[in-house]
């Protein structure tokens, strides 16, 4: 079995799965070049109709008449093509995805969260890791932190060993974090949020964000024929060029953007995306509502609509018991509400996760350091890290050459289970 082959089967899953986000037509591309090489040259329609039954295989687009042709001309177009030459195919149109990216990491199945972190942040030579962490999959739908001072195999019990790489402290500005490394992946996290809705953002802002990122990634303005290009990958570009109005609106920023280079231009990036209200928070499922946390408070969401913000300053203590996360508020704002506030949450688990990570939000953003017993409720949990203000004091104190940022997104990191006192390889 090729390693080629092997590779391309870890794309199907990631495709498949969501973990590889991949625009419909180039969707259609690949599982033409799946076909080829597990079915051979075409034949008849009939193929496809075989086809349609392992549709979980062949990613699942199948599913109108348009792709059922689309799928059928690309794979029409690759008679002759041998299997192993259709791999390689496949393998160079989907790395091609802002997504794809495979490196390899060494960790002991008895490590800590941390190491393995650390071990991802030295290959992308991120020096400001305390922005940044490790997700895995709960389930379909939601994604937990992996906890760094936790051992990893108590963590990943009956679950993927698939993580992937967030950034879990949001800088209120750019300025905050000094590397264009550290600031290059706060972009590509942002680009994320928004494409996956959850950071909404108006259309005239998205065209705004949408200019820096073809001039950080392009280059400056030569031609209009750069947005042909660009239009084939328009999931990595937000997906906003989609009209002629939009499509004038991103071009006329970009030209606007000449001389500017690829780190001023993720500077700004992020100057604009900081101003969206949603920026930076992290939401969870409530009763009836959504709570969401970030490095300036505790916000209630009803409706996609902020219903209610309470500022870090306001609150005197965040604490769980079982299915209820408690809000208490201090003096000032008990003329508006009841001096301890109750949300249900689904489980005890999400409960404790919300307050987890409320007090690594604040603990991060207000303390000068981490205390050692702080916000301590029935579970006890303190912020093991370094707080912003001694992640940026030591950033007064460290001189290195500007390490080159290589513009190719790596996000998502593969660790299968091996045994005892052996390494787990990881891919990111």
């Amino acid at each position: 079995m090729s390693i080629r082959y092997i590779l391309c089967l870890q794309i199907q899953v990631h495709i498949v799965s969501g973990c590889l986000p991949c625009p419909p037509v180039t969707r259609a591309l690949l599982e033409s070049y799946t076909i080829q090489a597990e079915r051979g040259n075409y034949v008849d329609d009939e193929d496809v109709n075989k086809i349609k039954s392992h549709t979980d295989y062949y990613f699942g687009t199948i599913d109108t008449e348009e792709m059922d042709d689309l799928v059928v001309n690309f794979y029409k177009a690759h008679i002759g093509i041998a299997s192993a030459e259709a791999d390689y195919q496949f393998i160079e149109h989907a790395r091609g995805l802002p997504m794809y990216s495979v490196h390899l990491h060494e960790a002991k199945k008895n490590s800590v969260g941390q190491v393995l972190l650390d071990n991802v942040c030295d290959n992308l030579d991120v020096l400001e890791r305390d922005y940044f962490g490790l997700m895995f999959y709960e389930n379909v739908e939601e994604k937990i932190w992996l906890d760094p001072t936790r051992k990893i195999k108590t963590q990943m019990r009956n679950r993927s060993w698939l993580f992937t790489f967030n950034v879990k402290f949001y800088p209120s500005c750019a300025s905050q974090m000094t590397e264009s490394i550290s600031r290059y992946l706060l972009c590509l996290q942002i680009r994320a949020d928004i494409v996956s809705g959850r950071l909404p953002c108006p259309p005239v802002t998205r065209a705004l964000l949408e200019s820096y990122t073809i001039q950080a990634e392009r280059g400056n303005y030569v031609d209009d024929e750069v947005l042909n290009k660009i239009k084939p990958h328009t999931d990595y570009y937000f997906g906003s060029i989609d009209t002629k109005k939009m499509e004038d609106l991103v071009l006329n920023f970009y030209k606007a953007h000449i001389g500017i280079a690829s780190a001023e231009a993720d500077y700004q990036f992020i100057e604009h995306a900081r101003g969206l209200p949603m920026y930076g928070v992290h939401l969870h499922e409530a009763k009836n509502i959504k709570l969401g946390v970030s490095g300036n408070g505790v916000f209630i969401y009803k409706e996609e609509l902020t219903f209610c913000r309470f500022d870090w300053g306001n609150i005197a203590k965040v604490s769980c018991k079982g299915s209820e996360f408690l809000l208490r508020l201090r003096l000032e704002e008990k003329n508006k509400f009841d001096g301890t506030i109750t949300f249900q949450m689904p489980s005890p688990q999400a409960a404790k996760r919300f307050w987890k990570q409320c007090v690594e939000q604040h603990t991060f953003f207000r303390l000068e350091q981490a205390p050692k017993a702080r916000f301590l409720a029935w579970y006890k949990f303190q912020y093991s890290g370094r707080t912003l203000a001694q992640v940026c004091q030591a950033n007064a104190f460290t001189r290195r050459e500007t390490p080159t940022v290589k513009r190719t997104p790596p996000m998502y990191i593969y660790a299968p289970f091996i045994e005892e006192n052996t390494l787990v390889q990881v891919d990111t």
